[in-house]
């Protein structure tokens, strides 16, 4: 497993928080790569097999929060189980293709998180992942 992002700050923008996947825990794998345009960040995870994007994330106030992902995917669904501190938040969350490696889309789920430190993970179900950029973390009004 490569461990060596797990912990890094995320960046602010607005009331939003944005943890880039180069920078997650991530299965052995899985490639940060910057082959295909569009992407934030320096790069984004390409999904190689079976495994895992884990973010560590900070909540400062507890409530309900849209976990967004930004990926891109040329074609055919892949779903990503997400989980949440270890429990299943969506057992096969869509990840509907964009149409081409350099399109980016976003697909989200709610979570109710407590104030303090959380993992996220979108973990493969049988078929490899899209390619991941990052992971938004935004409080619903």
């Amino acid at each position: 497993l490569d461990n060596s992002g797990k912990g890094v700050a995320a960046t602010q923008a607005s009331s939003q928080l944005v943890y880039e996947a180069e920078l997650a825990y991530r299965s052995a794998t899985f490639r940060v790569t910057d082959n295909h345009s569009g992407f934030t960040g320096s790069g984004f995870v390409d999904y190689v097999g079976e495994g895992y994007v884990e973010w560590t994330v900070n909540v400062a106030t507890t409530g309900t929060y849209d976990l967004v992902f930004r990926y891109a995917l040329d074609s055919a669904n892949r779903p990503l189980r997400i989980l949440v501190d270890g429990t299943t938040l969506a057992s096969t969350l869509d990840f509907p293709p964009t149409g081409s490696w350099e399109n980016w889309g976003e697909v989200q789920v709610n979570a109710t998180l407590t104030t303090g430190t959380h993992t996220i993970r979108a973990q493969t179900t049988g078929v490899s992942g899209a390619n991941m950029d990052h992971l938004v973390l935004q409080a619903v009004p």
